[in-house]
């Protein structure tokens, strides 16, 4: 491989990792003003099993290391709830704050793995 095609693929690699900490920054604005009792999108999993969710915050809090700050999440009703911890980052869209005002920002969200 000579050197220019080196460059297009570190270029490409970089424009992927460039994208996925622009697709963090923008959580930042849901993340700052999710609360407990919030209906959010958040994803759940890891590699392929990875998929979007929805559900109700029940709390927040930092349990330092490498985790930092977690949301417990209610997924489910009934017989069917799941709690789940995941890190606050992982939340895609905060669906409460339309109702106190705020304008959420809304994801790139595969419809096919949206729950």
């Amino acid at each position: 491989m000579d050197t220019r095609a080196k460059l297009l693929d570190k270029i490409e690699a970089t424009k992927a990792i460039l994208a996925k900490y622009e697709r963090q920054l923008a959580r930042f604005g849901i993340t700052d003003d999710t609360k407990p009792g919030d209906t959010v999108r958040y994803e759940f999993g890891r590699g392929d099993s990875k998929r979007v969710l929805t559900g109700k915050v029940q709390a927040i809090g930092d349990v330092g290391g490498p985790m930092g700050t977690i949301a417990v999440i209610q997924h489910g009703e009934g017989l069917d709830i799941q709690i789940h911890k995941v890190r606050i980052h992982d939340v895609l869209e905060n669906l409460s704050q339309g109702i106190r005002g705020h304008k959420a920002v809304q994801q790139d969200i595969d419809p096919l793995t949206a729950d």
